[in-house]
Formats: structure tokens, C-alpha cells, sequence
């Protein structure tokens, strides 16, 4: 028998998805995203047994149209992998679990949470495989990090959102490659952060120190460039209005972005208005979508269109795919703990990037 992720209307079986490809393309790019914060094995984990539910006949005769009720499809690959190791499983079943409604919580009284789900007595659709003829066994994978104390369950929940990320992130891209190929084609071909140098240098290289004001301006970018090659870590910039650090924190993210592999910047401000602002300058001298403005303002005179620039940019603001992001402080530290798969795709993406907190006073001091 052959099983089956996705059926495409109008069209005969031959053409639909199988599952097994769809499992181990979604394990692949799950793992190429995790791969940045050394949890590459476990999503490749997730993401083979994510969709494990759909090997019974039950889901199968609703993608026939036999049923036409939902078919529980997300908890048998968690339940595997929590009876498998109890304690490395659990955490992989959070994101199995939730890849469709949403993070779980972990124990409530009654509902959805984590440990209703995974109890043995909820009745769900039986798969009709035997899980060792389509997957080889599976290594228990080690926690990426050092647990601290007074911190465990904070690193461990954050570390489950990350997880949970990757795999929602590479399951809905690759299912829309498969259903819809000319939107995911749309995605390709971003620039790279490489290809902002020329331009934003090209720019610094005109301006003028013919007044005092100047002078210092070109004295902050130069601090700026010689700080770019210093290891990663927390930096602070402290400089008055007027003295050009949005293109002189550009600049040293950039650098120190090429210096040390990073995949993108992100620009994190408390107002909207600055914001604005800032993302035009940026369009303004880089290349034409390498600058994502993300926002609850944002609002393109072209967005009522289909034009293929408005469309990337939608796209582009589902999981934050762009070398340059510009958002708010309220975007950005939400989507770090938000439980939705429509918040969390993006999360994995800030992983290997250089942050600029602008502003950074505005942040509540306790915080």
C-alpha cells in the first residue's frame, strides 16, 4: 500500500505526495535550520516522525475523500518517541504534537495539554505500519546545552520553541513546494547578506566631513568598523540623535556578520515611526528585497495587488527568510514566546544573527 501526505484536487493518486517524502524532506530542512544551534539530530528526528499519524487507513481514506472528518494525525509519532525515551521524547513530542494547533501545555486538568495527548487510553487512529520497516532505529540525541540551575525549565521550554520552529517552519515549506510550486518559487533567490556590502560602502564612501558634525559621524562609523571584528558577544553603542548610527550599526552588523557566517540582521525598535523610517534608508541603498519591514503598520500602496514584490514580501514575514529584518520590540520578544505556529516559524531564523536592540533604553529596566 502505498501512503500518501497530500492529494492535489482533480487529480489521480499518482500525482498526490507520498508520505515517506514528505517526512524526510521536512526532516532534512528541519535539521539544515537547527544545524545553527547544534539540534540538527533532533529535528531530524521531529521531523520524520511528525506526520507518523498519517500511516493509517483512517487519514488515508479522508485524503480519498472516503471520510470526511479530520483525521488525528499529530500525536502518534509524539506518543512513539515519548515511549521510546521519556524524558528526550517528551520534549521532541511538544513540537510533534502541536506542528498544527499550537504548543501544548504541558499538564492542565482537562483539554489538549501535552499529557492528555499522550495518554495511552485517548483513543486515536492506529497505524497500520510497522515503524522499523520505514525507518531505521533511532539514536537518542543529547541536549545541545549546559543546564543551570535556577534555569532548566526556562532553557528547556525555550529550547522546545525552537524546535518546535524548525519543524513548522520546514513542513509548511515543504508542502507548499508540493502544492503550491509557484508561490514557494517565489521565496528563491533572495539577495545574500554579500551582496549588500558594495551598495551600503558605495554610499559611506560619499559622505562628507566638511563640518564638525560630520566629523564626528565619521569618527562613530569608524569606531563602529573597527569594533566589527571582535568575537561575538553583547556590544552597546551609545550616541546622540543626529549622529548617524543607522547606517554606522549597519555597517559594523554587516562586517561582522561576513567575519563570522552570521545569516542575517535583525533591527529590533520600540516605535513604529522609527522604524519607518530607518527601513527606508535601508531600501533606499540596498538591493530590492533584501529588506524585510515587519510590522503591524506596515503598509505597502501595492498591497491591495498580487505583484510578485508585494507577495514576496508576505511570504518573507511568515518565517523572517531575508538578510535584513526590521521589526519591533514588540514583534520580535512575542514571537519568542508565543505557542502559535504562525508566530513561532520565524523563531528559528533569529538563531546565528546579529540583533541590534535600537533604543535599547526603552526596554522596561526590570527586563
Amino acid at each position: 500500500m502505498i501512503f500518501y501526505a497530500h492529494s492535489l484536487e482533480k487529480q489521480p493518486q499518482s500525482a498526490w505526495q507520498e508520505l515517506y517524502e514528505h517526512l524526510i524532506q521536512t526532516a532534512e530542512k528541519a535539521k539544515l535550520f537547527a544545524d545553527l544551534f547544534q539540534a540538527g539530530d533532533w529535528t531530524h528526528l521531529i521531523g520524520l516522525y511528525h506526520d507518523l499519524g498519517k500511516y493509517s487507513c483512517e487519514f488515508q481514506d479522508m485524503l480519498s475523500g472516503v471520510k470526511q472528518r479530520r483525521v488525528e494525525h499529530s500525536t502518534q509519532g509524539g506518543r512513539y518517541l515519548a515511549d521510546l525515551w521519556p524524558d528526550a521524547g517528551k520534549l521532541m513530542a511538544y513540537a510533534i504534537v502541536g506542528h498544527h494547533g499550537g504548543l501544548p501545555d504541558g499538564k492542565r486538568s482537562s483539554g489538549s495539554d501535552l499529557k492528555n495527548r499522550l495518554n495511552h487510553t485517548r483513543k486515536i487512529p492506529d497505524i497500520t505500519i510497522t515503524v522499523s520497516d520505514f525507518f531505521s532505529k533511532p539514536q537518542k540525541p543529547v541536549i545541545p546545552f549546559q543546564g543551570q540551575k535556577g534555569r532548566i525549565g526556562f532553557q528547556c521550554s525555550f529550547f522546545i520553541r525552537m524546535l518546535f520552529s524548525c519543524l513548522v517552519d520546514a513542513d509548511f515549506l515543504d508542502t507548499e513546494n508540493f502544492l503550491n510550486p509557484k508561490k514557494a518559487k517565489l521565496r528563491r533567490h533572495r539577495p545574500n547578506l554579500s551582496m549588500l556590502k558594495t551598495p551600503l560602502f558605495k554610499k559611506l564612501a560619499n559622505f562628507k566631513t566638511d563640518t564638525l558634525v560630520n566629523e564626528k559621524r565619521a569618527k562613530i562609523l569608524n569606531y563602529c568598523l573597527d569594533a566589527a571584528p571582535k568575537p561575538p558577544g553583547l556590544y552597546t553603542l551609545t550616541v546622540p540623535t543626529g549622529g548617524g548610527k543607522t547606517l554606522s550599526t549597519l555597517a559594523y552588523a554587516l562586517c561582522h556578520a561576513l567575519k563570522y557566517d552570521k545569516k542575517r540582521i535583525i533591527y529590533v525598535i520600540p516605535y513604529t515611526s522609527i522604524i519607518e523610517q530607518n527601513a527606508k534608508v535601508f531600501r533606499d541603498i540596498l538591493p530590492k528585497d533584501s529588506v524585510l519591514e515587519h510590522h503591524s503598520n506596515y503598509n505597502n500602496e501595492k498591497d491591495t495587488g498580487t505583484s510578485q514584490e508585494v507577495l514576496r514580501h508576505r511570504l518573507a514575514c511568515e518565517n523572517w527568510d531575508a538578510p535584513l529584518v526590521v521589526t519591533t520590540n514588540v514583534q520580535f520578544f512575542e514571537s519568542l514566546f508565543a505557542n502559535r505556529t504562525s508566530k513561532c516559524r520565524k523563531i528559528h531564523n533569529i538563531a546565528n544573527s546579529v540583533i541590534i536592540l535600537d533604543e535599547a533604553q526603552m526596554l522596561p529596566e526590570p527586563y
